[in-house]
Parts: structure tokens; C-alpha cells; sequence
């Protein structure tokens, strides 16, 4: 199995492939720091899941990200908000596979990364209650990422 890791915040790749690592020993992890790049270093080498650092300088580019799934479509992708929950519609009608925000723990990071690995959809605990809170408002109210 192979995961791509797009981010340019050190912290974050250390702290995701530690993680990966520690659930999926005989991984191979391949990086990139925008999601353009991914495209190049994807084509002839698929890689089963994708995680998407948001914040990365083309991260929210969602006309690329669909241009990425099209080009790879087997390929899992778990988008890392961070702190940026008004992208959470834009990503959910893409059709990625799973969300995770700045307060995932490595037990929830993992879940989501198992969950990945069988084409399974994941939302983090936070973006569980952004999205409930969300539909309680009403349609006026909501969210328009």
C-alpha cells in the first residue's frame, strides 16, 4: 500500500507519518507540498490514499482535486481542514473520502486512515457537531463553502 502526503507544514507530515506508520508498518509514503505536484508524481504510480493538507497553496482548488480523483480514481482522499471548516461543503460534494481537522488525535487520524484503506467515509468527532449544528440552523444559515 502507498499514501501520498501533500502539505508543506513540517509539523503536520512529521505527526501524519508517525501515525502511518505506526498503523501500517509496511507502507510506502511518497510527499508533495501542493496538490499540482501530486498529478505528476501519481501518474504511473498509484497510490491508494492521498492526504490533503488544506492550507497547502492550491489545497482548496477543487476543479484540481477533481482533476486528481478523475486521473485516480481508486485513490482514497482524506482532506486536513485544520482550522478551515467553511471548505467542509465544497470538499463533501467533491467526494472525498474522509475529513479531519486540527483537533483530530492520532486515534481518530488512524480511524480515519483505516477507514480510507477500504473506501469507507470518515468525518472527524468536531465536524460531526460543525455539521449537525449547521442543519439546525437552517438553510438560511448554513454554511455556503
Amino acid at each position: 500500500m502507498a499514501i501520498l502526503i501533500v502539505t508543506d507544514n513540517p509539523t503536520l507530515n512529521i505527526g501524519l507519518r508517525t501515525i502511518i506508520i505506526g498503523e501500517f508498518p509496511d507502507i510506502t509514503i511518497f510527499e508533495a507540498e501542493t496538490l499540482q505536484k501530486t498529478l505528476v508524481l501519481t501518474f504511473g504510480q498509484p497510490v491508494n490514499i492521498v492526504v490533503l493538507d488544506a492550507g497547502v497553496a492550491d489545497g482548496k482548488n477543487i476543479a484540481l482535486l477533481d482533476t486528481f480523483k478523475k486521473a485516480n480514481p481508486q485513490t482514497a482522499v482524506i482532506v486536513y481542514l485544520g482550522d478551515e471548516f467553511e471548505y467542509i461543503y465544497a470538499f463533501a460534494r467533491a467526494g472525498i473520502t474522509a475529513l479531519i481537522s486540527r483537533k483530530s488525535d492520532a486515534v481518530e487520524v488512524a480511524e480515519a486512515l483505516h477507514r480510507a484503506s477500504k473506501r469507507l467515509r470518515f468525518i472527524s468527532f468536531d465536524i460531526q457537531q460543525i455539521l449537525l449544528s449547521d442543519i439546525a440552523a437552517g438553510p438560511a444559515n448554513r454554511r455556503k463553502g
